[in-house]
C-alpha cells in the first residue's frame, strides 16, 4: 500500500489550532466594535464553532480540549491569588468586609430567585455558592485590554479572590448537606468535603512555598522565573488530579502563599506577557463552544432572573459596605461595577 490509511479526526492539537485562529478573528471583529469587548468575540466564535451550531467542535472535540481551559484557569487563578496581598486586609476593612457583604448577599439573592422558581433547596444551594465567585479571567483580561491599573482595579481583584475562596468553602459545606435523604452517607461526604478543601488548600501552599524557594535558589537566572512559575502551576495541576483535589482552588492558595512569602518579590516581577494571551483566548472560544443554546432557551426567565438579581445584588452589597465604611460614592460605584 503506497499511503497509510488515514481516519481523520480532530484531535486537541488541531483544536488548540482551530481556538488560537478563529478566536483571534472574533478578537479583531470585536475590536472593530469599540464597545465591544474582545471577550465577546472569542465566545460568538466559540458558539459558532460548537456542536450547538456548525458542529465543527464537537462535544467529542471539546472534552479532549478541556485540558486547555483547566491549564488557562489555573494559570489566571495563580496570577490572581499573587496579586492578592494579605497583609494589608488588615489594613483594608472595608475591602474585606464587601468581599463578605457582596458574597453573603449574592448567595442569599439567587437562592431565593432560584427556589422561587421551584429548584429543590439542594440544587438552588450549590448554585447559588457557585455564583458567588466572579470570574477572575474576565476581570484580569477586561482590566488588561482597557489598560486599567489603580486602586479601582486592585480593589476589584482582591474582591474577586475572596469571593473565589468564600465560593469553594460555602460550595464544600452545602455538598454534603445536599445528599441528606440519599443512600449516600452525609459523614462520608462531609469528609470527602473537608478533605477536598483541605487538602487543595495544603497543596496550593506547599507548591507556593516551594516556588519562593527555587526562586530565590536561582535568584541570578532572571530568564528562569517565568518557567519556573508555569512547571510549578502544571505540577500543582497534576498532583490535584491525582489526589482527587481542586485545580482551581489550589492555583489560587497558591498564588495568595506566594505573595506572601515572597518577601525578595523576585516572583513578582515576573510578568506573563502578551504569550499569556493564548491562554484568554483559547478559554473564552471553548467556554463559548460549551455554550447549551437550547437549555439556554428554555430556561431563559430563569437565567435573565439570576443574572440581574445577582449583578443588583452585588453592586448593592458593594456601594452599602462602601458608604457605611465613608467611602466616596464615585468609588463605591466604579468599585461596585
Amino acid at each position: 500500500m503506497l499511503f497509510p490509511e488515514i481516519v481523520f479526526t480532530i484531535n486537541p492539537i488541531m483544536v488548540f489550532g482551530i481556538l488560537l485562529v478563529s478566536g483571534a478573528l472574533g478578537g479583531y471583529l470585536a475590536h472593530r466594535i469599540h464597545w465591544l469587548p474582545s471577550i465577546t468575540g472569542f465566545m460568538l466564535v466559540g458558539m459558532l464553532l460548537g456542536p450547538e451550531v456548525t458542529g465543527l467542535l464537537g462535544k467529542e472535540a471539546l472534552d479532549n480540549a478541556a485540558i486547555i481551559s483547566e491549564i488557562a484557569l489555573s494559570l489566571i487563578l495563580y496570577q490572581l491569588g499573587s496579586s492578592l496581598n494579605v497583609r494589608k486586609l488588615g489594613r483594608r476593612p472595608y475591602v474585606f468586609a464587601a468581599a463578605v457583604f457582596e458574597s453573603l448577599f449574592s448567595f442569599l439573592v439567587v437562592f431565593t430567585v432560584l427556589h422561587s422558581f421551584g429548584f429543590s433547596w439542594a440544587i438552588s444551594g450549590l448554585a447559588a455558592a457557585i455564583f458567588i465567585s466572579s470570574s477572575p479571567a474576565v476581570l484580569v483580561h477586561v482590566a488588561h485590554e482597557m489598560r486599567a491599573a489603580g486602586k479601582i482595579t486592585e480593589t476589584g481583584k482582591t474582591l474577586v479572590a475572596i469571593n473565589n475562596v468564600l465560593a469553594f468553602v460555602a460550595f464544600s459545606l452545602i455538598m454534603p448537606l445536599s445528599h441528606l435523604g440519599s443512600e449516600h452517607s452525609v459523614v462520608t461526604m462531609a469528609l470527602q468535603s473537608f478533605y477536598r478543601f483541605l487538602g487543595s488548600a495544603c497543596l496550593g501552599g506547599l507548591l507556593g512555598l516551594l516556588l519562593v524557594v527555587l526562586a530565590r535558589f536561582t535568584s541570578e537566572a532572571v530568564q528562569y522565573r517565568f518557567a519556573l512559575i508555569i512547571g510549578a502551576v502544571m505540577l500543582m495541576m497534576g498532583v490535584a488530579e491525582a489526589l482527587g483535589l481542586s485545580t482551581l482552588f489550589a492555583p489560587l492558595v497558591m498564588g495568595i502563599v506566594v505573595r506572601l512569602a515572597d518577601r525578595e518579590k523576585l516572583l513578582k516581577q515576573v510578568e506573563f506577557g502578551s504569550g499569556f494571551e493564548l491562554f484568554f483566548i483559547a478559554l473564552f472560544v471553548l467556554a463559548g463552544a460549551n455554550l447549551h443554546l437550547a437549555e439556554l432557551w428554555q430556561l431563559w426567565p430563569v437565567v435573565l432572573a439570576v443574572v440581574v438579581a445577582r449583578s443588583l445584588g452585588k453592586y448593592l452589597a458593594v456601594l452599602s459596605a462602601g458608604l457605611a465604611f465613608r467611602r466616596s460614592r464615585e468609588e463605591c460605584l466604579s468599585t461596585g461595577l
